[in-house]
């Protein structure tokens, strides 16, 4: 079944998928594994390395919203958008419990990554955590820092993210 959101994007033309590239609103984008993120995580964490996944997140939250600025402009819509381009990412479907002037509770019941792993008793969704972590620097306009506090990888019911202003 097909998401409303890409079958919107079929209808408005804001798709194109050929000659090897995906496109989205002329911004580029990639389909990869997840398994290959998992891999990837392994790798990383024997290295001691996992801010990497963090980081990326990080960077692929803010080319969404540096695009999305391009086009669409406000915070608003900014956040529709980024919500369904998660969603369409398959890294899994970010719902909002709480927001305050400084801080944020994210949760996601379907994380792709942490369903793969299966319950290994640790948090594993370093790469999720860092897209929360921008785009709530992006929406309180201040510098942030993101934990995940409950992961189905540790046995919970769902991931969720705690987004908190840094303190000066």
């Amino acid at each position: 079944m097909i998401s409303p959101f890409f079958r919107k994007l079929m209808l408005l033309r804001a798709l194109d998928i050929q000659g090897g590239e995906f496109i989205i609103f002329r911004n580029n984008f990639s389909l990869l594994p997840a398994s290959a993120i998992v891999e990837l995580r392994n790798r990383l964490k024997k290295e001691g390395k996992l801010d990497i996944l963090y980081n990326m997140g990080e960077d692929i939250t803010n080319s969404i919203i540096n695009y999305f600025k391009k086009y669409r402009g406000g915070k608003e819509g900014s956040f529709t958008f980024w919500l369904s381009m998660i969603e369409l990412s398959g890294l899994g479907k970010l719902e909002i419990i709480d927001t305050k002037k400084d801080m944020a509770v994210v949760n996601c019941k379907n994380s792709t990554i942490a369903r793969l792993y299966g319950n290994v008793g640790e948090a594993v969704d370093e790469l999720l955590a860092g897209v929360v972590n921008a785009y709530f620097r992006f929406w309180f306009a201040k510098p942030t820092e993101c934990k995940e506090v409950a992961c189905l990888a540790k046995g919970d019911h769902y991931c969720q993210f705690i987004v908190k202003v840094k303190q000066r």
